[in-house]
């Protein structure tokens, strides 16, 4: 089950969503590089090396969140699924 998982989420299934969210999405996205990238010109050498490393992990924390959202969400709909034709199967003529 883990890897049919891994495979759904890695598969980046794009919803379609309104051109006014893309748009503020594709904006948030652009504000959060320009802020790095002045946050990186802010920085001393040693300071933009612990800014990457926090980023990262920080990217990388917010990734399993996502992942673990993602499987929640999907068990909770596998289930409800399976009960639902469980019912329909028992409630048959």
């Amino acid at each position: 089950m883990g890897s049919i998982i891994r495979y759904l989420f890695g598969c980046e299934i794009a919803f379609p969503k309104s051109w006014r969210e893309e748009n503020q999405y594709g904006a948030l996205i652009e504000a959060v590089r320009q802020m790095d990238e002045r946050a990186k010109a802010l920085l001393e050498e040693g300071q933009a090396g612990f800014w990457a490393e926090y980023q990262e992990q920080s990217r990388r924390l917010q990734n399993t969140a996502c992942e673990r959202e993602f499987e929640r969400g999907f068990l909770l709909a596998s289930r409800l699924l399976l009960e639902t034709i469980e019912k329909a199967e028992f409630e048959a003529p």
